[in-house]
């Protein structure tokens, strides 16, 4: 609109106004923070040019433009009015605070408990803090980087290492730590002695150094687990007792942020609830389990969060909900591998093994040399179901070659073993036949039943070939 408005009144255009504007768009392109101060700027050299070519034409303050102008600006002010009242559309045109992008419910919990002392925090931390808990100094607010020294940023940046960290902490006297989740120091606390984790929310987590004055607070409020992965895989414990903790930890985690058992606002502590509970064994723990990342998705549509939900979908035997999960994280995220492999593996389970192929052939493709046993034992049975052979064979040798136990080893004999039946090359058959024996006594039955469906065939070239395979094996025993 700017450069239009100056090619119409090119004749009369002032250099102030091409100063103006170009100065603005130089700023809102080199920082962020000044987008909102270009529109400032534009917006009444725009009008001014406009105003300047309508004269230039004749019209001298013209009513239609006047009334026309008045009635626009009536008619967005009602509809932005009314938009307004939806707490999302709000958040979308970056209205309010969101707690994807500030520290909200650290934050809170400092300001309820009232916490003093001398606080490391990142730099874009520092205007929400300030602003939400003025009577606490930041370590750094959101200045521009001018305020500070680039003596200062070195050593902030350093600061992420644990000998960094040791030489930071101790030259300003930290006492508090406001970090992100997915940055290396979160994980560097956690593992450090003197430092105990008591709330986090989507983005940040708080800790406290003990010995520092913050007894009664870590005691009550104290994580026993950590708060730092935002990966797809969370490191979840392993026994009884440290899951029932962390469930505690969680619940005292949502009702410190007000979010509640029962909220919706913050995304991750729903999903770690929801991983831990389909850990557990039980029904009802399965249910809670899809309850839990129906929240979390409620309250960030991401396209991991879904994965997870489809998975617990899966456990509560919900199959077809399930399918619909892993779609809609494809969605979001459509190169995220591990989501194909599911949504192959669920139409395996369907007995779609066209879309089963087809999906996890994506899966290895984007996964490459990474892909997992799982999608390439179930490809091979997939190609096998749909008479593709070749591609069972492929799929099959590549699942044998990284199998790491004997059961899995069993397991893609036996398949390759019917995959070389199929094709009438009995020797290889037997002999992955024996292979499947060797990894997993438990296949000599599972022969004999097949022996017996061959002979009702009257495959009689097949059935001689197993039977041999068994009684050799009976000499072996």
């Amino acid at each position: 609109m700017g450069l239009l408005s100056f090619a119409l009144n090119r004749r009369s255009l002032k250099t102030r106004d091409i100063m103006l504007f170009l100065g603005a768009l130089y700023m809102a392109k080199s920082h962020v923070r000044w987008v909102g101060q270009f529109a400032f700027f534009a917006a009444p050299v725009i009008a001014f040019n406009f105003t300047a070519y309508l004269k230039s034409r004749g019209f001298e303050d013209p009513r239609w433009l006047r009334r026309g102008g008045l009635v626009t600006a009536l008619l967005i002010s009602i509809l932005l009015g009314l938009l307004l009242r939806d707490g999302t559309f709000i958040n979308k045109i970056g209205i309010g605070v969101r707690v994807n992008e500030y520290p909200v419910g650290s934050v809170g919990f400092l300001r309820e408990h009232g916490l003093k002392g001398n606080i490391y925090n990142y730099y874009d931390f520092g205007g929400y803090l300030t602003f939400n808990y003025p009577e606490l100094k930041v370590f750094i607010d959101g200045r521009t980087p001018t305020v500070y020294s680039p003596r200062f940023y070195w050593k902030s940046r350093h600061g992420e290492s644990k000998e960094g960290w040791k030489r930071l902490s101790d030259e300003y006297g930290i006492t508090m730590a406001l970090v992100k989740l997915d940055q290396p120091l979160c994980k560097v606390l956690y593992n450090s002695a003197e430092w105990s984790p008591v709330v986090f929310d989507n983005l940040s987590a708080l800790y406290l150094k003990k010995k520092s004055g913050y007894g009664d607070i870590i005691e009550k409020n104290g994580l026993t687990f950590t708060p730092c992965s935002v990966d797809p895989k969370y490191p979840l414990p392993k026994g009884k007792k440290e899951q029932e903790e962390m469930e505690k930890g969680l619940r005292r985690v949502m009702l410190a942020i007000h979010d509640g058992v029962d909220g919706n606002t913050y995304a991750y502590p729903h999903r770690l609830m929801g991983l831990l509970l389909g850990k557990l064994d039980g029904k009802e723990q399965k249910a809670r389990a899809v309850e839990e990342l129906q929240r979390a998705v409620a309250a960030d549509r991401d396209g991991f969060i879904y994965y997870d939900l489809g998975l617990a979908l899966g456990r509560a035997g919900r199959r077809e909900d399930a399918i619909t999960a892993f779609k809609t994280s494809l969605e979001i995220n459509k190169s995220f591998k591990r989501s194909y492999l599911a949504l192959g593996l669920t139409y395996f389970d369907n007995k779609d093994y066209e879309k089963s192929v087809s999906l996890l052939d994506e899966y290895i493709r984007l996964a490459n040399d990474n892909a997992e046993y799982s999608g390439l034992k179930v490809l091979g049975r997939a190609c096998f179901k749909l008479g593709r052979y070749e591609c069972a064979e492929d799929a099959l040798k590549k699942a044998l070659f990284i199998a790491d136990d004997d059961k899995k080893r069993g397991e893609v004999s036996y398949y390759l073993g019917n995959t070389f039946f199929e094709t009438s090359r009995l020797a290889e058959g037997v002999k992955y036949y024996s292979d499947a024996l060797s990894g997993d006594g438990s296949y000599e039955k599972v022969l004999e039943n097949l022996s017996k469906m061959l002979t009702d065939k009257k495959e009689l070239k097949k059935v001689s070939a197993i039977t041999s395979l068994l009684k050799e094996q009976d000499k072996k025993d």
